[in-house]
């Protein structure tokens, strides 16, 4: 059951994933697409934050590198996300 819910889940990331990069598919359903992928990585990294905040009592350096963490996927989805769908440039 756990290998069907990954299959299914990785099928749809790569579907929006491919959907939201192809600039021959219409407007109206590429931005949703991109909508939802940035939504649920921010949603990822907002939830590490949170344990990040919650370790915090228990073990600071467990939270230190959980904030690390966080921070580094923050920055490489930030420069990503602008690289893969936000500036295009003229590619000649």
């Amino acid at each position: 059951m756990e290998l069907l819910i990954e299959f299914i889940g990785e099928l749809l990331f790569e579907l929006f994933f491919e959907l939201g990069s192809n600039s021959k598919v219409p407007k109206w359903i590429r931005y949703p697409m991109i909508g939802i992928i940035g939504l649920f990585c921010l949603f990822i990294i907002l939830l590490i934050y949170y344990f990040a905040i919650l370790f915090w009592e228990e073990n600071i350096w467990i939270s230190l590198l959980f904030i690390f963490f966080a921070s580094v996927l923050l920055l490489s989805f930030i420069f990503g996300f602008k690289k893969k769908f936000l500036f295009k440039g003229n590619k000649e």
